[in-house]
């Protein structure tokens, strides 16, 4: 097993997808529009949002005026994000463009710790 180190500043990639999706759902964007006011790629986006990816710095200098808070805060709130960020299921899975029902079955997969 893999010994997990934190590095300094560096949050989870989870955290980050919470904090995306929640700036997109309150301004109402989907990932296409999202990517599109980013100027990044839609795969981008969609990475970032299942957490398989964190955003790069200069993608967080683009994102930081967007979201009306500095890059140190953009930092911050994204470290804070899962504790802060409730997010409706059903909405989750509109954004991700999945049944609901298979959403909720790989949930509680995961917290059983099964593999998928």
């Amino acid at each position: 097993m893999r010994s997990k180190i934190k590095k300094p500043g560096v949050y989870p990639k989870a955290k980050w997808a919470a904090y995306i999706r929640s700036w997109m759902t309150k301004e109402g964007l989907s990932p296409l529009a999202a990517a599109a006011r980013l100027h990044i790629t839609h795969s981008a986006i969609h990475n970032w949002i299942m957490g398989h990816t964190r955003p790069p710095a200069t993608a967080l200098y683009r994102m930081a005026p967007l979201m009306g808070v500095s890059v140190e805060e953009l930092q911050v709130n994204a470290s804070r994000s899962i504790d802060m960020v409730t997010v409706p299921l059903q909405e989750i899975a509109d954004l991700i463009k999945v049944p609901v029902e298979r959403l909720a079955a790989f949930i509680s997969t995961e917290r059983r710790g099964e593999a998928a």
